[in-house]
């Protein structure tokens, strides 16, 4: 189990969380998929936008969106934070080479439009 940092090189591009969320729950319907606004998270909504709890059955990953969009935290199960990066690069507008993975290997790693998990598994060395 590992806790990383999916982060935008800069530039323009930003995370979309609900397309991202739509996507997550056609993957894993048991998705939850939690909006953080509204007085009572005042303080949490200036850092975070939206909160994702993945689940596959057997594992789970909980993926948190900055409040920039620039930025994913997830933690939960290798395998599954794999799968879910892999998800991330599927999307139209995932820039080429403009988001890297810090945490998940001995360096930073970039990823690329359309990785599978394995791919994603492999950046670790």
């Amino acid at each position: 189990m590992t806790d990383l940092l999916v982060a935008v090189t800069p530039g323009e591009h930003r995370f979309d969380p609900d397309q991202i969320a739509a996507a997550a729950v056609r993957r894993w319907p048991s998705t939850d998929d939690v909006d953080i606004t509204g007085p009572e998270l005042a303080d949490l909504a200036r850092l975070l936008s939206k909160q994702l709890t993945i689940g596959d059955g057997r594992h789970v990953v909980v993926a948190n969106f900055h409040a920039d969009n620039q930025a994913i935290g997830v933690e939960g199960d290798d395998d599954l934070e794999a799968e879910f990066i892999a998800l991330l690069t599927q999307h139209t507008a995932f820039p080429d080479d403009g988001i890297v993975v810090v945490h998940w290997a001995d360096d930073i790693v970039a990823l690329r439009p359309n990785m599978t998990p394995d791919e994603v598994n492999a950046l670790r060395g």
